[in-house]
This record gives C-alpha cells, sequence and structure tokens, in this order.
C-alpha cells in the first residue's frame, strides 16, 4: 500500500514539470519570435578641429608693428608684424697688469702711472719713457762676509743673477770675481765655485795661509768667466761654497756680472774639465779676424793646481805666436808652494788692451812647469776678446813695469772718471798682481772705489823667489752721475817688513754706450674672447719724436698689430690673435739702435672691446581648444622675415613638462628663406601624446624666436598659426528595435575574408528604440565586411557593408 502510494506522488511530480517545461519553453519560443533587432548602421567615426590665436605676448623687447590677431586665422597675405630687439653683447675691458714677461726678457723702460691706462679716457696719462740700455747687464754684489760649516755645497746668499737671452744670437760674458779663505791652515779645506744652470765652473780649493804658525785669516783671490750664447731660457748664475768637517769657509766681495757683449764683436774660447800639465803646452787657443780695426781688450783664465815640493806650473798669454804677454816674464813661476793637495787650485789670469788689425789673430794660454818630471793641473781655461770702439769711452791706466813698496797701502794705477752730468753706466775691469820678498809681511792687493775696497787679497805668501799670483781682479758695473775714481793698491797689509812688489796692474773703465729703447709689456688676464668682433683701442696723448709701436703675443713671438700710435684713438681688430683670456701686448720703440735721445709717449687707455651684433624677437602666441580624445595635433606657422637667414624657432608648451619644448614634437628649429619677406610654411603631427601640449581646460601656447648676428634689427610677419586636432577615431554602431521586447545584445562580431573577430558586449536597446553605440576598441577593416550580432535569445542581425 505504501509503495502505490509513493508511486503516486512520484507520477503527479513528473507529470507537473512536464507541463510547467512545456509552458516556459512555448513562452521563450513567443518571445523570441516577438523580438526584431536590426543593425541600420556602421562607420568609422573621427572628428577634426582647428584653433587659432585668441593673443599674444611680446617677450623682452620685442615690439608690435602692425596687424592684430584676426590676421593670423587664415594664410592670405595679412599679416601681424613685430620688430626685434638688440640682443648682443658689448664690453669693454680695461687692462689688467704690466707685470708679465711672456718673451722671458725684462721690461725695458718705465710706466708713470700705470693706473691711468685701466680707466678713461679721461686725460690721466701713463708716460712711457725710454730707458738707456746701451750694452745690456745684469749683476750682484754680497760685500760682507758670509759663512759656512757645510760639508755639501752651499748657496751663497744673495749671490745670484737671472737673465733671460732675447733671441739665441746673444752673447752674454759671465765674469765672477770674490775674496776667500778658509778657516783651517790644512789643505784644501774650503772650496768655491759658480754654477750656469747647476753646472759647474770655477772650481777650486784655499787653506787659511802659509806654512807660518801664526796664521793672519787671509783672503785669497777667486777669478774666473765663462760665456753663454745660443740659448733663449732663463740662465741662473749662483755662487756656492762648501767647508770640510769642523772647519768654516769664509767668502765676501762677490761680484757676479752677467753682461751681452755680441753688439761688441765678443770673440770667445773655453776648454772645460782638467787638463794635465806635463810640460810646456797649449792649454788653449782663440783664433779670429777682427771685424774692424781697434782696440781690443783681451782676458783669460785657467786654476792651476798646486804642486808638491820642488816645483810649480805658470801659465801666460801668447799673441801671434810668439809675444808673451805677462805674467811669464817674472823670472820665477806663479804658482809654487810646498803643498801635498793637488786639488787645491790658483787663478791665474789678467786683462790687457791691444790694438789688433783686420788680419787673423792668434791668442795662446800656454803653460810650462818649473821643473821637468813635476805633474801639476789646468781646469776650465778662458780666452775673451771684445772691441773698446763698441763703448762710447775708454779711460784706464795699465803698468807692466815691476813697482814696489814696503808700506801698507800704496796706489799703483789710478783712472779718475770724469762728471758725465748725468746718470750712466761704466764697466770697470781692474786687475793687479803681487809678490813679496820674505814671508814676514802680509801680501796685499786690492781695488778701490772712491777709496773704499772693493776687492783685497790679504795674504803671507813665500818670497819672491818663490811665487807670484792675482792679488785682485775686480769686475762691476758703476753707475754714476758724478765722477768717481778707481785705483789698484798694494803693500805689507800693515803686517811685516817685507818689500811687496808688483808687476801688472790695469784698469779699464768703459762707458757704456747710450741707447735708448722701450719694451714694456701689459697684459689681460680674463678677457672674453670667443665674441665675432674683438678689438685693441689705445687712447693716446701727446706722442714722442720717435714712432711707439704695438704688438701682441702668439704664443711664441710678436705679431705687430699698430705700427706706430697716433693721438686719439687707436682701434684695430685683434680676432685673429685674440685666442684665449689672457691677452698680452707690448709698447715698443721703432728706433732699437743707436738711438740717443730718450723718448716719452702719453697713453690715457687701453682696452680690449668684444662684442657682437645680434637681434632677436620673441612672440608668445596663446589660444584655447577642446577637451576631447585627441590622436593626433598638426600645428603650422606660416611667417616671413624681412632679413634673410633668420635663426627660427617655433615652440610649443608642454604642460607635461612645464616648459617650452626644446627638442622632438612641439620643436621646429631652421634657418629663413636668404630672400628677405620670403613666406615659409611650417607644421609638424604630433601622434603620442598631442594633449600633453593643451591644458586641463583645453588652453594652448606657443612661441616664434627669430636671431640674427647683424648690425641691421629685422621684423616677424606672422600670416597664419593654426592647431588642427584629430578625435580619437571610434566604430559607431546604429542599432534599430523594431519589436516589442527590449533587446539584450551579448555578442558582435567583425568578418571579412582575413578577419573573424568577435566582442563581448551589453547593449540593451528599448523596443521601437534606435540606439546608437560607439566603441573605441573595435576597429573596422578596409574594402568589404560584415558586422552581426547575437542577442541573449539568440536571434541575430547582420550588416554588410561592401
Amino acid at each position: 500500500m505504501i509503495v502505490v502510494m509513493l508511486s503516486l506522488i512520484l507520477i503527479v511530480v513528473i507529470v507537473a514539470n512536464v507541463v510547467l517545461w512545456s509552458y516556459q519553453m512555448n513562452q521563450f519560443d513567443w518571445e523570441k519570435t516577438q523580438e526584431n533587432i536590426a543593425i541600420a548602421n556602421v562607420s568609422a567615426v573621427r572628428d577634426i578641429w582647428s584653433f587659432n590665436p585668441s593673443g599674444y605676448s611680446l617677450w623682452d623687447s620685442t615690439s608690435w608693428v602692425s596687424g592684430s590677431i584676426s590676421d593670423l586665422v587664415a594664410n592670405d597675405g595679412s599679416y601681424a608684424t613685430f620688430r626685434s630687439y638688440y640682443s648682443g653683447t658689448s664690453a669693454l675691458d680695461f687692462v689688467d697688469n704690466n707685470s708679465s714677461d711672456v718673451d722671458s726678457f725684462r721690461n725695458i723702460g718705465a710706466h708713470s702711472s700705470f693706473s691711468a691706462q685701466q680707466a678713461g679716457p679721461d686725460s690721466t696719462f701713463d708716460t712711457l719713457t725710454e730707458e738707456s740700455t746701451g750694452i745690456v747687464f745684469k749683476q750682484t754684489t754680497v760685500s760682507l762676509e758670509q759663512t759656512t760649516i757645510n760639508a755639501a755645497w752651499t748657496d751663497v746668499p744673495g749671490a745670484s743673477v737671472s737673465f733671460t737671452p732675447r733671441t739665441s744670437a746673444e752673447e752674454w760674458l759671465i765674469l765672477v770675481t770674490a775674496d776667500i779663505r778658509s778657516s783651517s791652515t790644512s789643505e784644501n779645506r774650503a772650496r768655491f765655485k759658480y754654477t750656469i744652470n747647476g753646472v759647474s765652473r770655477g772650481e777650486t780649493g784655499v787653506q787659511q795661509g802659509t806654512t807660518s804658525s801664526t796664521p793672519i785669516a787671509p783672503y785669497n783671490a777667486y777669478f774666473h768667466f765663462s760665456r753663454i750664447t745660443s740659448v733663449t731660457s732663463q740662465q741662473t748664475v749662483q755662487f756656492q761654497f762648501q767647508a770640510s768637517s769642523g772647519n768654516t769657509a769664509y767668502a765676501r766681495n762677490i761680484h757676479i756680472l752677467c753682461i751681452r757683449l755680441d753688439t761688441a764683436g765678443l770673440e770667445y774660447t773655453e776648454v772645460n774639465g782638467d787638463i794635465s800639465i806635463t810640460g810646456s803646452q797649449t792649454l788653449a787657443t782663440l783664433q779670429f779676424i777682427p771685424s774692424f780695426a781697434g782696440d781690443y781688450i783681451i782676458a783669460y783664465c785657467v786654476l792651476v793646481s798646486e804642486l808638491p815640493v820642488g816645483a810649480g806650473a805658470e801659465t801666460w798669454l801668447d799673441y801671434d805666436l810668439g809675444t808673451g804677454l805677462y805674467p811669464v816674464a817674472w823670472s820665477t813661476p806663479n804658482t809654487r808652494r810646498t803643498h801635498t793637495d793637488r786639488d787645491q787650485f790658483e787663478p791665474h789670469g789678467l786683462f790687457t788692451k791691444i790694438s789688433l788689425n783686420t788680419t787673423q789673430h792668434t791668442f795662446r794660454v800656454q803653460t810650462q812647469l818649473r821643473i821637468a818630471g813635476e805633474t801639476s793641473t789646468a781646469r776650465d781655461v778662458r780666452i775673451v776678446a771684445f772691441r773698446v770702439d763698441a763703448f762710447d769711452l775708454l779711460e784706464f791706466d795699465e803698468d807692466t813695469t815691476v813697482n814696489s813698496t814696503t808700506s801698507a797701502n800704496t796706489v799703483r794705477s789710478v783712472v779718475n772718471v770724469a762728471d758725465p752730468g748725468e746718470q750712466r753706466d761704466y764697466l770697470v775691469l781692474a786687475g793687479i798682481h803681487t809678490i813679496s820678498s820674505g814671508t814676514s809681511s802680509r801680501e796685499s792687493g786690492g781695488i778701490e772705489i772712491d777709496d773704499v775696497f772693493v776687492q783685497r787679497k790679504d795674504d803671507r805668501r813665500l818670497d819672491y823667489a818663490e811665487i807670484a799670483r792675482i792679488a785682485s781682479h775686480y769686475v762691476y758695473v758703476e753707475t754714476s752721475s758724478t765722477n768717481f775714481k778707481v785705483e789698484t793698491t798694494f803693500g805689507t797689509g800693515g803686517t811685516g817688513t817685507d818689500t811687496i812688489y808688483s808687476k801688472q796692474s790695469a784698469i779699464y773703465v768703459l762707458k757704456i754706450p747710450k741707447n735708448y729703447e722701450l719694451d714694456l709689456e701689459v697684459q689681460w688676464t680674463n678677457a672674453t674672447y670667443d665674441l665675432p668682433n674683438e678689438e685693441l683701442c689705445i687712447f693716446g696723448g701727446s706722442m714722442g719724436w720717435e714712432n711707439i709701436r704695438v704688438d701682441t703675443w702668439n704664443g711664441s713671438s710678436w705679431l705687430n698689430v699698430f705700427p706706430y700710435l697716433s693721438s686719439g684713438w687707436n682701434n684695430v681688430s685683434v680676432s685673429a690673435y685674440f685666442t684665449s683670456s689672457t691677452f698680452t701686448v707690448r709698447f715698443k720703440d721703432t728706433n732699437m739702435t743707436d738711438d740717443v735721445s730718450q723718448d716719452i709717449w702719453n697713453i690715457d687707455a687701453a682696452i680690449l672691446h668684444v662684442w657682437y651684433n645680434e637681434y632677436t624677437a620673441e612672440v608668445e602666441f596663446i589660444g584655447s581648444s577642446n577637451t576631447a580624445s585627441w590622436s593626433q595635433l598638426n600645428w603650422t606657422v606660416d611667417s616671413a622675415w624681412t632679413l634673410g637667414s633668420v635663426n627660427v624657432t617655433l615652440q610649443l608648451y608642454n604642460y607635461t613638462l612645464n616648459g617650452y619644448s626644446t627638442s622632438g614634437d612641439g620643436y621646429i628649429a631652421y634657418t629663413s628663406n636668404s630672400t628677405p619677406n620670403a613666406d615659409e610654411n611650417k607644421n609638424q603631427t604630433i601622434i603620442v601624446n598631442p594633449t600633453h601640449f593643451r591644458n586641463a581646460t583645453g588652453n594652448w601656447k606657443m612661441k616664434i624666436t627669430g636671431v640674427k648676428a647683424t648690425d641691421a634689427q629685422f621684423d616677424l610677419k606672422v600670416d597664419w598659426i593654426e592647431q588642427k586636432v584629430v578625435e580619437t577615431a571610434v566604430t559607431r554602431f546604429t542599432f534599430k528595435n523594431k519589436g516589442s521586447l527590449t533587446t539584450h545584445v551579448v555578442s558582435l562580431w567583425i568578418i571579412n575574408s582575413t578577419v573573424h573577430k568577435h566582442y563581448n558586449t551589453n547593449i540593451f536597446v528599448n523596443p521601437g528604440e534606435t540606439l546608437i553605440y560607439d566603441d573605441a576598441n573595435i576597429s573596422l577593416p578596409n574594402g568589404e565586411y560584415m558586422a552581426k550580432i547575437i542577442t541573449q535569445r539568440g536571434n541575430t542581425a547582420v550588416f554588410a557593408n561592401s
């Protein structure tokens, strides 16, 4: 009974469900048949808008000339015109200093007030005055006694001279004299030399004095010379000394004279290093043919080592193979001592005057040993000759006869130099040789100027039968405007009763010739040098009788820019030479030889005028647009310039970067047509982020800039400015629901021979409604295609594009 009941219930349920399903199916089929949807149209939609400026803004000093913003809406030859402004640079740079030395040669002449060149022109002048040069020299004197206990070579303080030859043809004679001694009576306890750029010359050694048991702190003589030529670099001459351990070296009255003598026909020879003396021989030879007949000063020097007991070496100057010049005339050798140290050297040498004709002449330094079999050494032999007539005047006293005295200070030779009446330079060469008749006296010999010793040897020596040597040699340029006196003296030095003999005494005072010159450098050190226009401008006042020129330094030599200066402005382009921030010129006289008249020139101002002429036009244009989704921006400018070849930049403002574009999109740069007033159309299409060139409300800005290096002002003529934007493309569907039910479109297909693209959709079209549906994600193929939709109820609609 229970089974029967369950079966009846199941049958009832099944029958009920079958009836419900049948009802639902009938309802769905009925709704499907009532649905009537159609695709009325399918098309690609893209909107294009054009915008022109609504205003402009003038940048810097650009000015409006004519026209208005309404002239920019069409390319019709109607212009808005704007005028450029001067944008060039002009600077006046006064000279910075007068301390430069680019050619490594000293300034010649003097400024009265260099600062006057650094202002004006204001009638305040820097007076340039020529300097009397004549024969050029540099010198130093260390009169006070200098000492060292250093066993290494040590510079004597203050005993240094530096100079730089202008050309390699210059010949400089370097003369060094001094009084030297040691604190020790032992051999070779103090040594002395000079160096030229670090190269040693004239090295010798001394001890305190004699074999006497009561030494008297003597000074020996130092005399040597060398030549410098064929160089243009700085030369430095330094006197040095050294002491042995526990002893002291002394030097005083050190004179270093560097004098240029190529203009005096300098002839010279040298033999450096040590030469062994083994008998009678020639140490050095100078042979030449004088360019002019007349008097010549001849000098030689050599350092000769002393020997062990028993003998000595003598040297002399031989003239034309047979005429022996002092000191060979002594009956005894002029170097002989009981020394055991062969490194101890004595100076030999002399000054003398000889008249030469224009045939070949030969001078030889000769030497011989007193006793055969002994040996000695000569070091650093020199012979020099130069013309007396290269100097204005020679005053001299020379005496080669034997003279003697038992007094302390006996005058042997005297030269009284006449009052020149003006400041003049005099080359003083003086020397005296002495010996003694015994060993009790202090054998002295010296040079005095106006009764003051400037060089003096003071030594207790062996007797006349054994030795004769230099007492003093002196070289110096004396500058004086009044008369002065030069003397050689000899004597006992106030000690002992021996007779002191002197044979060779000579004083030569040569007046250095006047030759007025000017060579003054002035310099700019931080000048602007990269502008197209660069002029040197010098304002002159009254000028001297002699012309004054101006040269500029090109890094290795001087180049003339003004052959002569005149009163008032003197202007010249220096662009060809002005290649760095440092710029140097010199004021140079034009008569550089035999100029006996001193000239002056007045300079008011020295200026570098640098500039470039340039004009610029800058106009900013503003406008408004829409805020649609842009796929493309094309911007166009049509303009002309009243001068040809203007450098033009067109820029859009990038609101994302907050600035005008400087490259790429939104930037156009070009040089305008070389023909003035030629219309040119420039445009650019932007497809990447075109909306960067508007702000949130659609406003935009663009700028036109024109620049030209020119002396003439020009105009910008703007004919047309346009921004054309393209909205992002969409596919537009037009659906028409002709049925009585709302239709739900769930799928859409775009189909052609190569495309079968499906898109899910969620579109509802009400009964009787025509719906326009835009979709930017759907792209239509070119040519024939078919659009198909499917509704939720399974109905389809098709649109065919043929």
